[in-house]
């Protein structure tokens, strides 16, 4: 009974094993996945992913929660109907890090001249923590997955008609933070005998970092001033071929996949220019930095081809994975300013075409062995090389529009970066057929591994719980 317990887990891992890189929930392992560098999942990791939803074995419902922060919580819960399967996930803050700025409304002698009773701030309301909250649902149905996310550090503040750090204010308004909405899709069958299991995700990126006030002076004002605006929206769209095996004999196997990503960025802020007489405010195709315009285009394709195999015998298995991921970065920069109090802006100053070619591969080895049919020690290593890049930079200069003569520049820049690794390690413990822990174990500076030391070996953190009926 026990060699078919053993024979059944490993049977799990393996079948998981060439599931897509790219489905996993961001922000989120489980211990088990955490320890072993993401190469031996649990059902914590399983339950939420598109892929591979049918491997976390739900016959009923399922539910997790994490303690791995003080300061944050991570739930989980999915149910198995007759034609359907449903999940939620949420992971974050809930309203820690809402900023709410303390005011008294005062009765004072308002720029009309009149007394009026307004909001008093003692400063300028300024973001100084963040919120960060992760949704997510997923429905797999006809053996395909579908899970819509939104993630959200969004800020935002906005007042009229108010006193802040001894200045009236007509309008104040700041924003701040990040809502990216995500629609990921996948097969949860192989197409083929060796595998494929193609997905796809595409993700909304909308960042915001604005700032804009209009200040009275002497009873009126001069029009909005914009201090900051550099928001932009960022679509990411990533697809993969989810695995192929090409080499399965006594139980060693070897996988090759790949996947793509695009990413796009599209830049709409506002400036303000003088007109004559009030300051007015438009739009620019780029960014307007506390006042310095340029105009921006970004774009990056990255291909990532893989190599993972693993390999199992008697109560312990292995995994390895070598990234090769591939980033070709593109920019422009070219600084504008007002030509005129018509506010049409005009090339001036420095031009900036930039392409990176950058290659970061690493390595990840995983390990599980089951001491017990009820007790599995994980262990992972990952070695990182930081991105070797070679980039090639264009450059010019421009005057009013006009380009400045023999100022175009073309500079050649390799760098290497410098090679880590880390060491990790951890525990899962089926406490009954339907109840499960998992904790990392404490790995020292430098890798060390203590046996009794606060960050020893038994030092166990980042406790999971799971129920699967």
């Amino acid at each position: 009974m026990k060699k078919l317990i053993v024979v059944v887990l490993f049977t799990a891992i393996i079948a998981a094993a060439v599931s897509a890189q790219g489905m996993g929930m961001s922000g989120w392992a489980s211990p088990q996945s955490a320890a072993t560098q993401g190469r031996l999942r649990s059902p914590a990791d399983d339950f939420i992913r598109p892929d591979s939803y049918q491997s976390a074995r739900v016959e009923n419902w399922f539910a997790m929660t994490s303690f791995a922060s003080g300061s944050s919580v991570h739930l989980g819960y999915a149910k198995k109907l007759d034609n359907m399967y449903i999940a939620a996930y949420y992971g974050g803050s809930f309203w820690t890090g809402i900023n709410k700025f303390t005011y008294t409304e005062t009765n004072v002698e308002w720029v009309n001249g009149l007394r009026n009773t307004v909001p008093v701030y003692a400063s300028l309301p300024e973001f100084t923590s963040t919120p960060n909250n992760r949704f997510a649902v997923l429905v797999g149905i006809a053996d395909m997955g579908f899970r819509l996310t939104l993630y959200s550090t969004y800020l935002s503040f906005k007042d009229n008609d108010i006193i802040a750090n001894n200045i009236p204010f007509k309008n104040y308004e700041i924003k701040s933070g990040t809502v990216a909405p995500q629609i990921a899709w996948s097969l949860t069958k192989n197409l083929l005998d060796n595998g494929v299991r193609p997905w796809a995700t595409i993700d909304l990126n909308f960042v915001n970092d604005y700032s804009k006030q209009e200040v009275y002076t002497g009873g009126t004002t001069n029009g909005a001033t914009i201090e900051n605006s550099q928001n932009y929206f960022e679509p990411v769209f990533s697809a993969g071929l989810g695995g192929y095996t090409i080499f399965n004999q006594s139980g060693f196997r070897v996988s090759a996949d790949i996947s793509y990503t695009l990413t796009l960025r599209s830049f709409n802020n506002d400036y303000d220019y003088w007109n004559g007489s009030s300051n007015n405010v438009s739009k620019i195709k780029g960014l307007n930095d506390d006042g310095n315009l340029s105009e921006n285009k970004y774009s990056r394709n990255e291909f990532s081809p893989s190599v993972s195999g693993s390999w199992g015998v008697g109560n312990v298995a292995f995994r390895v994975l070598f990234e090769m991921p591939l980033r070709i970065t593109s920019t422009e920069s070219t600084e504008m300013t007002p030509r005129d109090t018509s506010g049409s802006l005009v090339r001036d100053g420095d031009y900036e075409k930039r392409s990176t070619v950058g290659f970061a591969p690493n390595l990840r080895l995983a390990a599980q062995w089951r001491l017990h049919p009820r007790l599995a020690l994980n262990t992972g290593g990952r070695i990182n090389i930081s991105s070797m890049n070679r980039t090639v930079t264009n450059g010019k200069t421009y005057n009013q529009g006009n380009e400045v003569p023999f100022s175009s520049t073309r500079r050649v820049a390799v760098s290497y970066g410098s090679t880590s690794n880390q060491l990790s390690a951890g525990v899962t413990f089926n406490a009954t057929d339907n109840m499960t822990f998992e904790a990392g174990c404490g790995i020292g500076n430098n890798n060390n591994i203590s046996v009794f030391a606060s960050d020893g070996i038994f030092s166990f953190a980042s406790l999971l719980l799971s129920l699967k009926f």
